[in-house]
Parts: structure tokens; sequence; C-alpha cells
């Protein structure tokens, strides 16, 4: 009988293991091994095969963010809790970003405060919306700085975000049914990068989900 290898029968067990990328970001792998034997049912070496199942992962939990922000909003649920739990939800989507919500009327009393991961924002709010983030609600649409140092939206700006990290932003508008805008969601990266398709459509949903807790919150306090 000539040397021979076989694969050990039984079920084979799949471990999930958490990869790192070189720019921070993270990959779901998803990995089955058995063990080769040899004709004396020795173990001589591992068979292993790995999927990323990163995509089918963060679709999973996007669906799940999403229906559990909207039983939020339609349970009455705070409007800075329902905006906390989206920018958390956009963040976990789009690797090596921080996420802000802001208002464009902030003068009002009771008005809503600056939502974000960013914790002295609502200070930088007016300069924000005056400059950069502002252009998304002047024009109705994502605005992309690809490189917030060499962007002249920034000029007023750029110090604050290189002293956070940030090197690019999207700024997407919270419009109202009625086409008014309520907010602007801004999403930073600490890299130089535009969003890719699957993170422009994320900016635009959770800003679709923003404009809707904001006009809630606001026919509530009516």
């Amino acid at each position: 009988m000539g040397n021979r290898a076989e694969i050990s029968g039984g079920r084979a067990p799949t471990a999930k293991n958490t990869c790192f990328t070189p720019d921070g970001g993270k990959l779901r792998i998803a990995t089955t091994k058995v063990p080769l034997r040899n004709e004396r049912g020795e173990v001589i070496g591992v068979i292993g095969v790995s999927r990323d199942v990163t995509r089918r992962r963060l679709a999973d939990a996007k669906r799940e963010g999403q229906a559990g922000i909207l039983e939020m909003i339609v349970g009455d649920a705070p409007l800075e809790s329902v905006l906390e739990e989206l920018i958390h939800l956009t963040e976990s989507q789009a690797s090596g970003t921080v996420v802000s919500i802001l208002p464009i009327d902030g003068e009002r009393p009771g008005q809503w405060r600056a939502v974000s991961t960013l914790p002295d924002i609502e200070a930088h709010r007016r300069g924000l919306l005056d400059g950069p983030l502002g252009e998304a609600a002047r024009q109705g649409d994502m605005i992309v700085s690809v490189d917030i140092a060499a962007d002249p939206l920034w000029a007023q700006q750029r110090e604050l975000a290189a002293a956070r990290g940030l090197q690019a932003c999207w700024s997407t508008p919270c419009l109202s049914r009625g086409g008014e805008t309520l907010g602007v969601l801004a999403i930073f990266s600490h890299a130089k990068r535009a969003p890719n398709e699957v993170e422009i459509k994320l900016a635009q949903v959770a800003a679709q989900l923003a404009a809707v807790a904001i006009e809630r919150d606001a026919r509530a306090a009516a």
C-alpha cells in the first residue's frame, strides 16, 4: 500500500474571526478547518477554507439596525437617543469614520443640539454650517471633500479637522418630505478618500432616517 493521505470525516467546525486591513478596517472571516490524516490515521496537516463574510454580516446588521431605529421613532423615543443610535449604526458600517448630525436652525428655544461622537461639535456648529457642511444644505445634495487639507470649503475649519485626525468628509442634507433641509449628516473619514457606492447609499438612508426622526420630534413639540 502506497503513501496516502485522507481528510477525516465528520462535520467540520467553522470559526469566525476578525482581521484588520492596512487602513484599519475590519474583515469578518469564516474559517472551516479539517485535519488531514495519513493511512495510519495520524494527523499530518490541516486543510482550511476561509470566506470573507464581512459584507453579509454588515448587511444583516444594517437591516436590523435600521429596523430598530424605526421602532424607536414609532415608539416616541427621545430624538437625541434616536440620532445617537443612528450615528453608531452608520459608524459601524463605514470603516474608519466618525459621524455627526447638526441642526440647521439651532437658535430656536428647545431646538435639538448637534449629536456626534466628536464631543465638542456643538461649539463649532455655526462655523461648520457657514462653510463646508452648509454647502450640502445649500445645494440639497451630498458634498464630498476627499482631502480636507486641500479643499477651499474647509479653509476656515481646516485646523479643527486636522486636530482631530479628520482628512475627508461627506456631507448629506437631512431633507423633510417637503424638501426643507432640517440638518446635515456629516461622515468624517480618518483617511483621504471618497465614499464608495455602499457608503453613499448608507449616508443617504441615514440622512432620511434622521429627517423622519426630526420631523416627528417637531410635530410632537408643536
